[in-house]
């Protein structure tokens, strides 16, 4: 089983661009759509969003979706949801009795269901059925007669296709006054399901300390955000020994604001106002770390060599991604039935997330197309070959581990190996690159790298940078 991963944002709100990802690569193209494969177990990262208000210093902010997670609420679906069978039966039984129930029509309707179930025995034995409503693919059965009932079963073998299930859900239990209401609901199965989610932890800032000064060491501590901070504010408190205005024996404390998006530098400037941050022009701390966090604070000079009481914290309004983290099993069954139904190798399934607040209504908030292919593609046609010789059932992505920097790359030979695309970690970030055909010159910055063996001629092939 292989791994995949998808990671998007989804417009929650605006209705000019409802079901539209906001969310664009470097090159400015919609991240929309995806490819997968049979077998794929898909981690999928999903951010929901809404604009902003006017004057905000971003054009989206997070919607929280905590509510809508604990209560199942958000499903992401391969597969539109509530859709019916389009061709079989399926079979329903009362009581332990099928009798004329054992082939139910893809598409019966409410009166055909209710004739067939008044000629059931068993039925008739429990006093018959009053009325069937049918509303979609539910089918709402009404007793006739008053008192608890017998189960209805079915069995989820059956005849339908697409693959469907039936559900059997009694929403009202007879009693001496009350009629017993069952329902019945035939609805394909989704080819890949997901509502069981994850949430990203709150906005969060921690600060711990890694060293306590001494006589030996200089005090280092560690101020940490939640993992994805973006937009906000945080407060610390700092208290240092009075070097500066008096003799060490006492202390000064000063509280300072500081940002999501400050930098090393920002953050030294902040901590280097503090009266007893600098003496005789030499700075008492020194600040490394990058934009987000975490920063390591050590404290040097006059203010080092010594323990320097760990700097409380406060969290203002600091905002994070509140992202939802659930795995997308394509469902193989599904899959295969649909595969022998139609001819080719991929095929592109809707797909579609649903958000539903606990006591509101389900909303789509997002629908698009996903190609999906059967377990081996015939990847020449997909991707660009380097030559004739190219395999047809080559190696056709690579991680190089080896190779760190755009110079790297450029010499991973391209005319006789069989590999179409590399992931390689670039200044620390893996980047995918694949290689298509160009004769674009080394231009880093839009993420094209000419290869050392290319050639006009006999090799005109570069590589993309395509996430």
């Amino acid at each position: 089983m292989s791994l995949a991963s998808i990671d998007f944002t989804v417009n929650c709100q605006d209705t000019s661009k409802k079901g539209r990802l906001v969310a664009f690569d470097a090159a400015g193209v919609d991240q929309s759509g995806q490819l997968l494969l049979r077998h794929e177990t898909v981690t999928v990262n999903l951010r929901p969003v809404k604009p902003a208000l006017a004057g905000s210093n971003s054009n989206w902010v997070d919607v929280d979706t905590e509510a809508a997670r604990a209560a199942n609420g958000v499903r992401l679906g391969l597969g539109e949801f509530d859709k019916p069978p389009t061709a079989g039966d399926w079979p329903l039984s009362f009581n332990g009795d099928d009798t004329g129930l054992t082939a139910l029509g893809f598409a019966i309707s409410a009166d055909d269901l209710k004739t067939a179930l008044a000629a059931n025995p068993a039925i008739v034995t429990a006093g018959g059925i009053s009325s069937v409503i049918q509303s979609g693919r539910s089918y709402r059965i009404t007793f006739a007669t008053f008192g608890a009932k017998a189960d209805f079963s079915t069995d989820d073998e059956n005849n339908l296709l697409p693959l469907s299930s039936v559900s059997i859900s009694r929403v009202i239990v007879g009693d001496v006054d009350t009629h017993e209401v069952v329902v019945v609901t035939v609805k394909r199965r989704p080819y890949a399901f997901c509502d069981s989610w994850t949430s990203a932890p709150a906005a969060a800032v921690v600060v711990t300390t890694v060293l306590n000064g001494s006589g030996t060491n200089d005090d280092v501590q560690l101020i940490t955000l939640t993992p994805g901070c973006y937009d906000g504010r945080y407060s610390v408190t700092l208290v240092l020994p009075n070097w500066v205005t008096g003799d060490g024996g006492g202390t000064t404390s000063r509280t300072f604001v500081l940002h999501a998006t400050d930098t090393e530098d920002d953050v030294l400037t902040a901590l280097l106002a503090h009266p007893e941050a600098i003496k005789t022009d030499k700075n008492g701390i020194e600040v490394t770390g990058n934009v987000g966090g975490p920063f390591t604070v050590e404290f040097i000079a006059h203010q080092g060599n010594q323990d320097i009481a760990q700097m409380t914290y406060s969290n203002i309004d600091l905002a994070a991604p509140r992202t939802l983290t659930g795995d997308l099993d394509l469902n193989q069954d599904a899959l295969s039935a649909f595969f022998d139904s139609i001819t080719g190798n991929q095929a592109d399934l809707t797909v579609e997330l649903e958000i539903q607040y606990p006591g509101g209504s389900p909303a789509k908030v997002y629908q698009d197309t996903w190609t999906v292919g059967r377990d081996l593609f015939n990847f020449e046609t997909m991707r660009p070959r380097t030559n004739a010789s190219f395999p047809t059932n080559g190696e056709i992505v690579r991680y190089e581990r080896g190779i760190t920097d755009f110079a790297g790359l450029s010499a991973l030979v391209t005319a006789s190996g069989g590999v179409q695309c590399v992931i390689v970690a670039i200044a620390g970030s893996p980047r995918m690159w694949e290689l298509v055909a160009g004769t674009d010159a080394t231009d880093t910055a839009s993420g094209i790298q000419r290869p050392d063996d290319f050639d006009a001629s006999t090799n005109a092939y570069v590589w993309k940078s395509i996430f």
